[in-house]
């Protein structure tokens, strides 16, 4: 996908809705199930039917209704023996039978248009149905036999053809949801970016304004070019690297790329899994010491691989900013920005607007305050 105009690092390329979304059981009553905004408990109100479903306002409740309606009565009826099959804790039924029923009511869907923000054509649903998606994956073949257990125990109708489209289409392009403290909320279908290309070294960055999927150019983006992510963070840009062998498992994609070959031929590369088990052990220890030590060794590999404005290069430095103030108390009343000139950190400078306006004396963490600020669609990054 390419796009007609030039854009800027740190620039908003798009915000879109999901198609479809589901909430996670362990956030329902404390975040709203249309936005999964966190609220206030007697700032909720229950669906009036199945008292399964938590909105923090009429309004979201409205906006959902066109597709819980057609879950409502099986919530209602069905509830106990969603529980017992442990379906209440299933995301991936949850988010299926939701799809499944919503396509079924409305076949026009198929083809509602979707596109990216300002400038990119239209895509539609009908669109990935017409790729090669008419066939499990074997390695999946038990899975999705397995709704059709499911749906004959709940007596539903099992349209296996259909629900073969729907299967394949979200386990191909079905996203996890964040929000800015990085726990996953729930997942949900996004059907433009479902056409963007891969890139071990993307042009945009990918986080979420609730419910809101927002991309950010991670470099200068010049007409025609293209949009393309890393598939294998596109969820969550802060994990480690996952190898070639998973990204064929979970995407079904071979990477190629010469980008891909530096990458995982750099030794340094290598060594960041390694971080994980001496990041969880100095975290239990409250061993801040041995934290920074860790991240300035990871951000100094980053810093050989990737641009400023990538979000998993981004925030291990402001971490890191956070660690430091935890060790030096004399630095807490100073900024993101101020802190980060003097121990010689380059932070993006396109985003010095909301560095200096982040400190370390406050109860939010600064890394949560910069995720908020870039996933609000308010600030942008302007030519």
């Amino acid at each position: 996908m390419a796009t007609i105009r030039d854009y800027q690092a740190g620039e908003i390329v798009s915000v879109s809705l999901p198609f479809v979304h589901v909430l996670k059981k362990e956030f329902k009553g404390k975040n709203c199930d249309y936005c999964f905004v966190e609220c206030k408990s007697n700032e909720f109100g229950k669906c009036g039917n199945c008292k399964k479903m938590y909105y923090c306002g009429k309004d979201c409740q409205k906006k959902d209704w066109n597709q819980h309606k057609l879950e409502c009565k099986i919530y209602k009826e069905n509830y106990d023996q969603l529980h017992t099959f442990r379906l209440t804790d299933d995301l991936f039924f949850r988010i299926m039978l939701r799809l499944n029923l919503y396509l079924k009511r409305n076949p026009k869907r198929w083809y509602e248009q979707h596109k990216f923000l300002y400038d990119n054509p239209s895509i539609y649903l009908a669109d990935i149905k017409n790729l090669n998606l008419l066939s499990i994956y074997p390695d999946n073949l038990i899975h999705f036999r397995s709704f059709g257990y499911k749906y004959t125990w709940l007596n539903l109708e099992w349209d296996e053809k259909i629900m073969n489209l729907c299967y394949n289409i979200y386990w191909e392009y079905g996203l996890k949801i964040f929000d800015y403290k990085m726990q996953e909320l729930g997942l949900g279908l996004y059907i433009a970016e479902s056409q963007l290309t891969h890139s071990c070294f993307p042009c945009v960055t990918t986080m979420y304004n609730g419910i809101q999927l927002v991309m950010r150019a991670t470099r200068s983006i010049r007409t025609f070019g293209k949009i393309n992510v890393n598939y294998t963070r596109f969820s969550l840009d802060t994990r480690s690297l996952e190898s070639r062998t998973e990204l064929k498992i979970h995407y079904n994609y071979s990477c190629i790329c010469e980008e891909c070959d530096f990458v995982y031929g750099i030794d340094s590369m290598k060594k960041i899994p390694s971080f994980g088990l001496d990041l969880v052990s100095a975290f239990k220890s409250n061993d801040f010491e041995k934290l920074y030590e860790i991240y300035e060794k990871m951000i100094s590999i980053l810093n050989e691989i990737y641009v400023d404005y990538y979000l998993g290069s981004l925030l291990p430095k402001i971490i890191m900013l956070e660690i430091y103030a935890n060790i030096h108390n004399d630095v807490k009343d100073l900024s993101v920005v101020e802190l980060a000139k003097q121990l010689e950190i380059e932070l993006p400078v396109g985003y010095n607007e909301i560095f200096e306006n982040i400190y370390f004396n406050r109860d939010e963490k600064p890394h949560v305050s910069v995720m908020k600020a870039l996933a609000n669609v308010e600030f942008n990054v302007k030519n």
